[in-house]
């Protein structure tokens, strides 16, 4: 990690500036200090380097705070848009970063995480990506146990504070989790609205538990995926 500061706006006209700093250095480990401003209103919190999910949680709901005490003359609804798009970017912004940091083992976390993987190749008749989209629980940087589907909702359920780190593979295997013979369209956007300002890990629970009741949504070789 380096001494980097990101920041990104977002709300009309860009009113809402939300940044992230990390003063980390290879083999330390460090927190990220996240600034959210509007109107000249700044407040700041610190999250890990590697956070479980119950800090991941408690920053959705710093998010949520936060930005309905800074945008008082909005509508309720344009609140809760705003602030999922800025919880969604700041959990997938640390949660990548606390991935990078344990693979390329710039820390010893000591923390047991969520995996989401691919693994398969490209097509030559049609370039597209063929393969298999895993969940995998992992100590720092060693795979512990790949899940299939009941395996991962259990333990999702037993250890609450497992939090999955955000790939490019997490969207693809969200999607995948709600197939359209699984729930009804009415329940998808019920569960959807409900998910709103959840981490990774609840909406990869709660989109398991919906689609449960049958056979097994997917084996520990994953689910197949057709990029």
């Amino acid at each position: 990690m380096d001494n980097s500061k990101y920041t990104q706006y977002f709300g009309p006209n860009n009113i809402i500036a939300v940044s992230i700093t990390n003063n980390g250095k290879a083999g330390e480990s460090n927190a990220n200090n996240i600034d959210i401003e509007a109107f000249g209103n700044k407040s700041t919190l610190e999250v890990s380097q590697t956070p479980s999910d119950h800090e991941l949680q408690d920053m959705a709901l710093w998010v949520k705070t936060t930005l309905q005490t800074n945008l008082k003359d909005f509508s309720g609804n344009e609140v809760i848009g705003i602030s999922e798009m800025v919880h969604r970017y700041l959990q997938q912004a640390i949660t990548f970063r606390a991935m990078v940091a344990i693979t390329s083992e710039q820390t010893q976390a000591d923390i047991e995480w969520i995996n989401i993987t691919f693994n398969g190749k490209k097509s030559k008749s049609d370039g597209r990506y063929r393969g298999w989209l895993q969940a995998c629980l992992k100590k720092d940087n060693t795979d512990i146990k790949t899940f299939n589907a009941k395996e991962l909702y259990r333990h999702l359920e037993n250890h609450p504070g497992t939090p999955i780190y955000y790939s490019s593979e997490v969207e693809g295997f969200e999607i995948a989790l709600l197939p359209e013979d699984r729930i009804s369209f009415a329940d998808k956007i019920s569960l959807h609205d409900s998910l709103r300002m959840k981490t990774l890990a609840e909406r990869v629970k709660a989109k398991l538990g919906a689609t449960l009741d049958r056979e097994l949504l997917f084996t520990k070789k994953g689910i197949y995926h057709a990029g």
